[in-house]
């Protein structure tokens, strides 16, 4: 985050772009609170070349040229999530807990008699 509003007080325009996964979306607002603009996208496998090599600089690279294309114009490049308020995200949060918590006793049980 410092290296984005180091980059926002020198004038320029940061985009960030990256995909959605279970830590919420904390990130997403202090990126857009800070004045930077934000996308969060749809998990999606990012090996198109289907190399079977899974490292994090690859797909970095991949999606700010996904980023790249889409802020060109091609907005069909990635497919964007809308980010809920603070509110409906803790709204959210009881529930799947509550069914996590279900799926790791059934699992604890089914272990339990085997």
């Amino acid at each position: 985050m410092p290296w984005a509003r180091t980059l926002l007080a020198a004038g320029h325009e940061v985009h960030v772009v990256y995909e959605a996964c279970g830590f919420g979306f904390g990130l997403y607002r202090e990126l857009v609170a800070a004045g930077a603009h934000c996308v969060v996208i749809a998990p999606r496998k990012l090996d198109e070349r289907r190399t079977g090599v899974k490292t994090d600089p690859r797909d970095a690279a991949m999606l700010c040229q996904l980023l790249s294309r889409y802020l060109d114009g091609n907005t069909h490049e990635l497919a964007l999530i809308r980010v809920p308020s603070e509110e409906e995200e803790r709204a959210r949060h009881w529930p799947r807990q509550r069914e996590q918590l279900v799926r790791a006793r059934k699992k604890l049980q089914a272990q339990g008699r085997g």
